[in-house]
């Protein structure tokens, strides 16, 4: 499309094996926007001799429009072209995922009506109340003690730690 942003950017394949070229091994790549796969491709035929790298340019394309808040991951995997004596075909081999620099900051929403907090307190605990929920702390500790949702106790002691060592 014209005017479309990519990614663009320089992948150097390293190629490990001591008797091998990479030919007989299928690269792609996939965009994931917060883990879902938006678009996929293939890259070109690769040619490494053995213990050397193949370096090669990818394009990716940028989704329009960005989505705020949006985590952009590109995922690069290798996989056998051909059914072999130890493997069906497609197998994976290796893949690495890298973060792109397409981040949108999330705008928070207007805040429409501010919750309203109440607070008191005494000699022996503070007590902190919000629309539908009352939270009870120890005044000499600081300490959780109490915590009541909707009038229903959600916890109704104090909070101890409790530390366990394997014999």
């Amino acid at each position: 499309q014209p005017g479309r942003q990519v990614f663009r950017g320089r992948v150097t394949v390293s190629n490990r094996h001591a008797a091998m070229d990479l030919a007989p091994f299928r690269f792609t790549w996939r965009l994931l926007a917060d883990g879902d796969t938006i678009a996929t491709g293939e890259l070109p035929r690769l040619s490494a001799s053995p213990m050397s790298d193949a370096t090669i340019d990818l394009e990716v394309p940028q989704p329009e429009p960005l989505v705020p808040g949006t985590d952009y991951r590109l995922t690069l995997t290798a996989s056998v072209r051909d059914a072999t004596a130890w493997c069906e075909a497609g197998h994976i081999i290796c893949s690495q995922q890298f973060e792109l620099p397409w981040s949108v900051p999330l705008v928070p929403e207007p805040a429409t009506a501010r919750a309203c907090c109440a607070w008191r307190e005494d000699d022996e605990r503070w007590t902190a109340e919000v629309p539908g929920q009352v939270l009870h702390f120890d005044a000499a500790s600081g300490m959780l003690c109490g915590w009541e949702a909707s009038g229903t106790p959600v916890l109704s002691g104090g909070l101890t730690p409790c530390f366990y060592r394997a014999a």
